[in-house]
């Protein structure tokens, strides 16, 4: 959370937050479970974010994949910066696919 420039930073785990890379796996048993596991984790974030942006904060989430290497997460740093210095309410540090891969990012 960066007060100065009303902006809050999630870090997600790739798994846990179904991002569109190899990391999210799905568990080859009780699969109901974790569907229905993967899909709250996704309707919770989706509403926490639209609670944050209408109480005047932006958002910003990098994926976990990105920090696993260096020149990836060297570039989604100098990417962060800039945002901060926006007016930009949301933005999504995505894989080096280059895919923003939820629908409430606009």
């Amino acid at each position: 959370m960066f007060r100065k420039y009303q902006a809050v930073i999630f870090v997600h785990g790739c798994f846990w937050h179904r991002h569109s890379c190899p990391a999210a796996t799905m568990p080859k048993t009780n699969k109901t479970f974790w569907r229905g596991k993967f899909k709250a984790n996704h309707l919770r974030d989706s509403k926490s974010m639209e609670e944050l942006i209408k109480s005047g904060w932006r958002v910003c989430v990098i994926w976990e994949c990105i920090l696993e290497d260096e020149d990836r997460s060297t570039k989604a740093i100098g990417k962060v910066e800039n945002w901060l210095r926006s007016t930009r309410l949301r933005i999504e540090i995505p894989s080096s696919t280059g895919v923003d891969t939820h629908a409430w990012l606009s």
